[in-house]
C-alpha cells in the first residue's frame, strides 16, 4: 500500500483528508492488482503494423510461410477497411473488430469461382482469429496494457460439442440463424428449405425442378424416390417453403446449387451455429430433425409426421421423435410448478 508521508500534510487544514487520501490510494492499489485499472501507456499509440510486420518475422518463432502470409493477408484487409496504412492499437476495440468483421463477409475474395467470388466463412474465420493472437502477442511483450477483445469468442474446431443423437434447432433458433446468415446463400437456401419441409441434404442436392409439382393456390408437393428405400416419397410442402425456392427453372435444372461435399456443408452449418451463439453439433442433417421437432411440438400428429418423413415403419419415427418427447417432459416438469392457466 503506498502511504504519503504525516508532514506532507502538516499544513492541511483538515486533518480527516489524510485518511481519505491513503483510502483512495489502497483502492486504486486493488483494482490494478486485480486487472480492473491500468495506468495510461504511451505505447498505445504504437502501430499495429509495424508491430506485426517484426512479430511474424521474429527468426525465434520459426513461422512457415503460409502462417507469414495469413497475417499479410490479414493487415491488406485492415488497410483496405481503414483506407489508411497505419493503424494505432488504441483505436481497437470489440466495436472496430466488429466492423471489421461485417466488411470481411463482403470482401471478395482472389478465388473468384467460390462463394460467389467473396471471401469463404473459413477464411473470415482464420483472419478474425489471427487479428486476436497478434493483439494477445502486443499485450504479451507489453506494447498495451491490456486486450481490448480478449472476450470475443470465435468458432474454434473441435468446441462444439458432439451428440449421440445429432441436435436439432427450436423454431427460435431457426430464425435466429435465418436472421443472422453466413455469406454462403446456397448452403442458407438449402437449410432453411430443409428446416421447413423435412427434405434430407442428398434429397436436396439431387432435387429438380420436374420433381416438383405445383397445383395452385399455395399447393405444392415433391415427388422423389428415397435413396434408402428406391420407394417414391410424396412430400407436401408449405406454400412459405415452396417460396423459399423462387422463380421456377427448366424442368431437369438443379434445383440447389450446393457442394457435394457434405463435409464442407457440416463445417458451414457448425461455424454459422457457432456464431450465432448456439452451442449445439449441427449437421446438415439437423434441417430435417428441427422440421420434425417444429412440426410434431405443434400437432403431437407422429401418423402425419412418419408420412412426410418417408419412414416406412412408425417405430422408425417413434425413434426420431423420443428425445423430442423427453424435452417436452422437461417442459411439463417446468409447468407442473404453476400450472398451465
Amino acid at each position: 500500500m503506498l502511504i504519503l508521508p504525516t508532514c506532507f500534510f502538516k499544513n492541511f487544514k483538515y486533518l480527516g483528508a489524510l485518511k481519505r487520501v491513503n483510502e483512495i490510494l489502497a483502492e486504486r492499489q486493488t483494482d490494478i492488482s486485480r486487472g480492473e485499472y491500468t495506468i495510461p501507456s504511451n505505447s498505445i499509440n504504437q502501430d499495429f503494423y509495424e508491430f506485426t510486420e517484426k512479430w511474424m518475422i521474429d527468426p525465434k518463432s520459426k513461422r512457415s510461410d503460409q502462417t507469414i502470409s495469413g497475417y499479410k493477408s490479414l493487415m491488406n484487409h485492415l488497410k483496405i477497411f481503414t483506407n489508411s496504412s497505419n493503424l494505432a492499437f488504441e483505436t481497437i476495440n470489440e466495436d472496430f473488430v466488429k466492423r471489421f468483421h461485417g466488411y470481411l463477409n463482403e470482401a471478395p475474395s482472389h478465388i473468384k469461382s467460390t462463394n460467389n467470388g467473396k471471401l469463404t466463412g473459413v477464411s473470415i474465420n482464420k483472419r478474425l482469429k489471427a487479428f486476436k493472437h497478434v493483439v494477445g502477442e502486443a499485450k504479451r511483450a507489453r506494447i498495451i496494457d491490456f486486450h481490448p477483445f480478449a472476450d470475443m469468442i470465435f468458432y474454434q474446431r473441435g468446441k462444439t460439442p458432439t451428440s449421440s443423437f445429432r441436435d436439432w434447432l427450436t423454431p427460435d433458433e431457426v430464425n435466429l440463424m435465418m436472421n443472422n446468415p453466413i455469406p454462403y446463400e446456397s448452403t442458407v437456401k438449402f437449410f432453411k428449405f430443409s428446416c421447413n419441409s423435412s427434405l434430407a441434404f442428398r434429397e436436396c442436392f439431387n432435387l429438380t425442378w420436374k420433381q416438383i409439382r405445383d397445383y395452385g393456390q399455395g399447393s405444392s408437393e415433391i415427388r422423389i424416390k428415397r435413396q434408402k428405400t428406391q420407394k417414391e416419397w410424396i412430400i407436401p410442402i408449405t406454400q412459405q417453403a415452396r417460396e423459399m425456392l423462387g422463380v421456377r427453372g427448366k424442368e431437369d435444372e438443379k434445383v440447389f446449387d450446393i457442394s457435394s461435399n457434405v463435409d464442407d456443408v457440416n463445417k458451414r452449418l457448425q461455424f454459422w451455429s457457432k456464431t450465432n451463439g448456439i452451442n449445439k453439433h449441427i449437421t446438415s442433417h439437423a434441417g430435417r430433425r428441427s422440421f420434425a421437432y417444429a412440426y410434431y411440438t405443434k400437432t403431437q400428429d407422429i401418423v402425419g409426421l412418419s408420412k412426410i418423413l418417408g419412414h416406412s415403419k412408425i417405430e422408425t419415427t417413434q425413434r426420431y421423435i423420443s428425445p423430442f418427447q423427453y424435452d417436452l417432459t422437461k417442459q411439463m416438469q417446468k409447468l407442473s410448478a404453476t400450472g398451465l392457466f
